[in-house]
């Protein structure tokens, strides 16, 4: 068989499952917004109930999504939610890993008093709902969004068509909460992200991490009733759109390098480096927060 026809076979066997994962996608996303706004409305009175309840619909969501994945790809729960592929995947996110970094420099830096965050908040919202927020949404964006690259041929065109579809999918979805332009870049971008680490990678655990402190660091930010007046604090502040518009460079570069071509040393030493970046910043971090004590 040659090149040709074994693209052609590999393309023909992979039938439904190539876009099967968008329309499931799309129906899991309408049907947990339209139980969420329910939901809202029977717990407006109590946020740290309604934080509870959201918590454990986000972890039914995505459990469903597990068996339906397994169902539509035969792909096993420990195969989907397993760490193989994990160095491959923060090497192709980077750019939410600067990203991460840099918000917990301008959160320790800038925020001088944090104000109404009670230990049920602290549980119910910073904690458990947001690992339940990137257990469901890197399933049902990433995994059933994206699965469908892997079968056929997988050429450059249709991984931009995966990464894009995520941008304005994601983008789109968040504007329910923040009708606004930027709200609307900013989630698509890091939904963009999220995809190009799975489509480089198959890997899922990472890009759910990720999210995970991404989404912490947000979310101890609103939190935040009193702010230091340092001239580097305006500096970092203002350098926000920038390190948004940073990730997303460095997620488009990432998208067009095939990462299964580097070798496992290479891989390893991309790792280490990316290790002593992480544990460098968060030394750096630490040293300001000491400063300005």
């Amino acid at each position: 068989m040659n090149i040709r026809e074994e693209n052609k076979y590999r393309d023909e066997s992979g039938g439904n499952k190539k876009y099967a994962g968008i329309i499931w996608g799309i129906l899991f996303a309408l049907l947990f917004l339209g139980s969420s706004l329910w939901l809202l409305q029977l717990l407006r009175e109590s946020r740290t109930g309604w934080y509870l309840i959201n918590s454990l619909q986000r972890l039914i969501f995505g459990v469903v999504i597990l068996f339906v994945c397994k169902k539509l790809y035969g792909r096993t729960i420990k195969d989907i939610l397993g760490t193989q592929g994990s160095k491959k995947a923060l090497i192709a996110g980077l750019g939410m890993v600067l990203i991460c970094i840099y918000f917990a420099v301008v959160e320790v830096v800038t925020i001088k008093k944090i104000g109404g965050l009670t230990v049920g908040l602290l549980v119910s919202q910073v904690i458990l709902q947001q690992i339940t927020t990137g257990f469901y949404e890197e399933l049902n964006f990433r995994v059933l969004f994206s699965e469908g690259y892997f079968y056929g041929t997988k050429t450059r065109i249709r991984k931009i068509f995966y990464a894009l579809l995520n941008f304005v999918i994601f983008g789109a979805i968040h504007l329910i909460g923040d009708f606004s332009l930027d709200s609307f870049l900013i989630t698509g971008a890091c939904g963009f992200t999220y995809a190009v680490i799975y489509l480089n990678s198959r890997n899922i655990f990472i890009p759910m991490l990720l999210h995970f402190v991404y989404d912490v660091i947000a979310k101890i930010m609103e939190y935040a009733v009193e702010w230091e007046q340092y001239p580097i604090c305006m500096t970092l502040w203002n350098g926000i759109n920038v390190a948004y518009v940073v990730m997303f460079v460095i997620s488009v570069i990432m998208l067009f390098v095939d990462l299964r071509k580097i070798d496992e040393n290479t891989a390893k030493k991309l790792e280490k480096e990316l290790t002593r970046l992480w544990t460098g910043e968060l030394a750096a971090v630490v040293a300001f927060w000491f400063c300005f004590l």
